[in-house]
This record gives C-alpha cells, sequence and structure tokens, in this order.
C-alpha cells in the first residue's frame, strides 16, 4: 500500500507546483488549518511559518498564522497539545521547545503530547563578541577564560533558555567557567555586551548577522557542526571543540495521537513547499537549510533534542522552577 501512495506522489510532483494534489485523507482540508507560532510576530519563527502558510495556499490549503506568545513558547505549545488531532491545528516550532521545559514545569511533555510531522530546516546560532574586544577566535577566547576562571560572562535570553544551555555546553565542552547572565530577550544582552559589560553572546546567525557587517560584533564561531552558508567564513566551533553542536532547528507539531494516513499528507504538504525554489531562497536568507524530512526524522530529531538538552541542564544544575 505504501509503495501506491509513493508512486502515486511520483505523479503529482510532475504537475504544476501551483496547484495542490488532491487530497488522499477523505476531503482534508474541509476548513482552514490553524498554524500557531507560539512567539510574538517578527522573530525567524513566525517568518517561516507565514512564508509557508503563504505557499500552501497558493497550492488550495487556507492556512492562518496564530501568534500565541507567552511562557517561552509554552502557551501556544499547550493549546496545540489539548487540541483535537485532527490536523487543522498545528505548532510552528523552534529548538526553544526542546528547552522550555527545563526552567518551568509544563503542563504537557515537550515529546508525548505532540505527533511530529516535518523537520522543517535548521540553522546555525553564533557565538558573538564586541568588535572592540580582544579575542579574534575561539580558541583565544578559550585561552583568555581558563586564564582568568570566572571573569568572563556570556549574555543569554533567559535562565533556562536555549542561549543559555548553549552557554553551559562552552563551558563544559571547554571545561572553562564562564559566568552566565541572564536577562528577559535577546535585546538588552546584546546591549551589554555592545557595551561591554558582558563578554559573549549566543544569538541565531540572521539576527546577528546585522551587527556583523555593520562592524558592531564579531562573530567567532557557529553553533553547528560544520559552517553555515549564510556565514561561510565563520569557522564551526566543533573546528576547536570536537562535537560541539548546538543547532537552530524548526519544525511542525500536532496534537498527539493524530492518524499516520494524515502525518504522512501533511509532511508530504510541508516537503512540497520546502523544495519550492523561492521558499529555498527565503529560508537561506535566515540562514535556514530546508530538510525535507520524514515524520519519522521529525521524531527522532525532537526526542533526541530534549533528551541532550535535558542531560546538559542537569550537569549544569539547570532546574525547573
Amino acid at each position: 500500500m505504501r509503495s501506491l501512495v509513493y508512486l502515486a506522489l511520483s505523479f503529482l510532483l510532475a504537475g504544476s507546483p501551483a496547484v495542490h494534489a488532491q487530497s488522499k485523507v477523505g476531503d482534508f482540508p474541509s476548513k482552514p488549518i490553524k498554524l500557531v507560532v507560539p512567539f510574538p510576530p517578527g522573530g525567524t519563527n513566525d517568518i517561516l511559518a507565514r512564508i509557508i502558510a503563504a505557499k500552501l495556499s497558493d497550492r488550495g490549503w487556507t492556512v492562518v498564522v496564530d501568534n500565541k506568545a507567552g511562557a517561552g513558547s509554552a502557551i501556544g505549545a499547550a493549546f496545540v497539545a489539548s487540541s483535537a488531532p485532527d490536523g487543522y491545528t498545528l505548532l510552528a516550532i523552534s529548538s526553544s521547545h526542546t528547552v522550555v521545559g527545563v526552567a518551568q514545569k509544563l503542563p504537557y511533555n515537550p515529546v508525548k503530547s505532540f505527533t511530529a510531522i516535518n523537520l522543517l530546516g535548521i540553522g546555525a546560532n553564533v557565538l558573538a563578541v564586541s568588535a572592540g574586544y580582544s579575542a579574534n577566535s575561539i580558541a583565544e577566547l578559550v585561552a583568555m577564560a581558563k586564564a582568568k576562571p570566572g571573569e568572563l560572562s556570556f549574555a543569554s535570553s533567559g535562565f533556562g533558555s536555549i542561549s543559555h544551555l548553549m552557554g553551559e555546553l562552552f563551558n563544559m565542552s571547554s571545561n572553562t567557567n564562564i559566568l552566565h547572565v541572564a536577562y528577559k530577550g535577546g535585546a538588552p544582552g546584546i546591549s551589554d555586551v555592545l557595551g561591554g559589560q558582558v563578554q559573549i553572546y549566543y544569538g541565531g546567525l540572521a539576527s546577528v548577522m546585522p551587527l556583523i557587517k555593520s562592524g558592531k560584533m564579531k562573530a567567532l564561531g557557529v553553533t553547528t557542526l560544520e559552517r553555515s552558508a549564510g556565514a561561510p567564513t565563520v569557522p564551526a566551533i566543533a573546528e576547536t571543540l570536537p562535537g560541539f553542536n548546538a543547532p537552530n532547528w524548526y519544525g511542525i507539531l500536532g496534537p498527539a495521537g493524530m492518524p499516520q494516513p494524515l502525518v504522512m499528507e501533511l509532511n508530504d504538504a510541508f516537503n512540497r513547499v520546502l523544495r519550492d525554489p523561492d521558499v529555498v531562497k527565503k529560508m537561506s536568507s535566515e540562514g535556514i537549510q530546508p530538510a525535507n524530512s520524514t515524520a519519522e526524522v521529525a521524531t527522532k530529531y525532537l526526542t533526541d533534542d530534549v533528551a541532550r538538552w535535558a542531560k546538559i541542564a542537569k550537569a549544569a544544575n539547570i532546574t525547573a522552577n
């Protein structure tokens, strides 16, 4: 049966990309799909969701982006987790979904309360310092941190945030003791790095690149295992600290208990969009490489990432309030 489905898909893909294929799951979708973004408008998560929603609409589906921000993405995630598993309420997540439970108790399980549908894409975070800071490489930064233990500090967007955990991972990987300074969001952290009160900032490559290009900050390393196409001249931290890996990734989840044929239908629809040259170009401008994954790959990526960050949080003694 599965082979017949793939055979049908091969014929459908040969047609015009602007026309969506007839659904293989009854009349789905027979009404608008709500794509919940658990962050305010304007961020990378929101931009990506709107790009994809527009392209799905071009293919005959009506997809409405709904921003439900708050509690580090937990409010939007809780809304989707409690929704009917009928494919009409989906969650556009970023890697923050896998760490939000580190510092707060959640009304849902980040893995078991959801059905993973698609791994949309993977991007890089970056370790950046002010333009005038003396370290010009990861090796120099590590040497300075070891020479002055406890004197260097890094900014994060909040206690238990992905940027906080990246800093702790760096400490563990480099055997250093760089102090954590938590801020309420990325902007005040960047401000203090630029002002010299804090030395290091971890952030998404796309959000930091304007500051790097303007000469206000310099990137010492990206957090993916390999260099990013969005900043090919910036070394990967893993080139100095082998195995260091803290990517920024994006995906689509639905409520737990979604039927497998519906998951396959949605996965195929998202992958069609991710193959669109216009989408590829727009994602690349945000520093994201499309993944075109199966639902099984998305499930494993989600499960492994939650477990990995939980292990790092435990080692750093970061607990939920």
